[in-house]
């Protein structure tokens, strides 16, 4: 209301002021909105007398919006912006504001346009209900306020001073189609963004596994679960006599725990799972005598092409991409146990190209189960442990271009024929 006022009374008085110009002493009428922009004028004075009473000596009171147009120290420095409207708004709007922010800029004043603001830059969630908090950080006496960019997140704590903690709620997803959003935290000058991200059901993810080898000697591994914040979990491990959880065996949200599994006194090898809500690790503990179990891999094949020509029958001179070459590429997945090895082969790979790969994805995965030798395309596994146990089981399978080729370009052949490490024993 207050700037609708303001700009009416601008437009009536440049009204007059253009009439009293062009008109000079021919017309015998005056400005047509002089007896209302005077009464405005009046209203103003008395407003003005009365909240500066009782010095009237200065005209301005958009500093201070209150009774008085200074500071209550009595050491304060007070700087007057003469002509200033005397009202609240003046002081919110977006015209007055640079200017202030300027002035006080050179006498080294803080402002709100100097406040920085920063907040994390993200958490996600499962499709559950959730109460969170997270930090917003800036300067005492920084004003600041918390707006929901998304239906379904609501701020708790909208506004306040100072360095903070800002409590929000995230309803709950009712489909399985992940969904992002954010909450923005500033004050119009400097303003942070908060990312949320919310999911489906509760997922859970291991860094290690699905399966560890480890020597009969025993050994340890702390492992990171992977969650949304608001998924409760445990680990439980099902053969406590010798494979224990030392620390962190639950919580809420991202997290950790250890296993220790104890020295194999015993002649056979021995396994165990730590299951965190059906995410399984098997830990294969090797047996002290016995013999590992191994196999050979074989690949054959050579890269297959396929040549045409779409141009056939257009007009001569045939375009530079005619005819055109495909080749035959794929991926070959060798899978030990459960751990699974991918590589995949395009138009000039060899045989022993690919056996070499697989050599070097399973030497350089932490804690495998097998190590790897290569004798040109030929691939030697064995277990790193001994016992039975070792005889794991072994899958390949291959897929290619199928729209241009009938079959895969390589193979992969076992000798003996098999699907399983053989020759462990305890």
């Amino acid at each position: 209301m207050v700037g609708d006022v303001e700009e009416t009374y601008e437009i009536m008085s440049y009204i007059d002021d253009a009439t009293d110009f062009w008109c000079f002493d021919l017309c015998d009428w005056t400005a047509p909105f002089g007896w209302i922009t005077s009464v405005m004028d009046a209203v103003d004075s008395e407003y003005n007398a009365l909240i500066e009473y009782p010095d009237s000596s200065h005209q301005s009171d958009a500093i201070v919006t209150a009774s008085s147009q200074y500071y209550p120290s009595t050491s304060a420095k007070n700087y007057v912006i003469p002509h200033a409207d005397s009202h609240l708004a003046a002081l919110l709007s977006d015209k007055v504001h640079p200017q202030l922010y300027d002035a006080l800029k050179a006498f080294g004043a803080k402002t709100q346009a100097s406040c920085p603001f920063s907040v994390p830059p993200e958490d996600s969630f499962s499709s559950n209900a959730v109460t969170w908090p997270f930090n917003s950080t800036t300067q005492a006496g920084c004003l600041w306020s918390a707006l929901s960019q998304a239906p379904w997140i609501t701020v708790n704590t909208p506004n306040g001073t100072s360095s903070s903690s800002i409590n929000f709620t995230v309803a709950a997803n009712p489909s399985n189609t992940p969904r992002t959003g954010s909450i923005n935290v500033g004050n119009g000058s400097s303003t942070q963004s908060f990312s949320i991200f919310q999911g489906g059901p509760c997922t859970y993810a291991l860094s290690e596994g699905p399966d560890v080898a480890i020597p009969s000697t025993g050994g340890s591994s702390t492992v990171n679960v992977t969650t949304y914040l608001n998924c409760s979990w445990s680990a439980t491990s099902n053969a406590p006599g010798w494979l224990t959880l030392s620390a962190g065996a639950g919580g809420t949200g991202p997290g950790l725990f250890t296993w220790i599994a104890s020295p194999n006194a015993g002649v056979g090898d021995r396994s165990g799972v730590i299951n965190v809500m059906g995410t399984t690790l098997t830990v294969i503990d090797g047996s002290p005598v016995g013999t590992p179990g191994t196999t050979t891999l074989t690949f054959s094949g050579a890269p297959q092409s396929y040549t045409f020509n779409p141009c056939q029958g257009q007009p001569s001179p045939a375009p530079s991409n005619c005819p055109q070459t495909i080749y035959n590429g794929g991926n070959i997945t060798l899978t030990i146990l459960n751990d699974s090895y991918v590589w995949g082969y395009g138009c000039c790979t060899t045989t022993g190209q690919l056996a070499q790969a697989f050599a070097n994805m399973i030497n350089q995965a932490t804690d495998a189960l097998v190590t790897a030798t290569v004798s040109g395309s030929t691939l030697y596994l064995t277990s790193v442990d001994n016992g039975a146990g070792t005889n794991y089981s072994v899958s390949v399978s291959e897929t290619f271009n199928s729209p241009y080729f009938s079959s895969p370009a390589f193979g992969v052949s076992s000798s003996p024929s098999a699907t399983q490490l053989i020759g462990g024993t305890d």
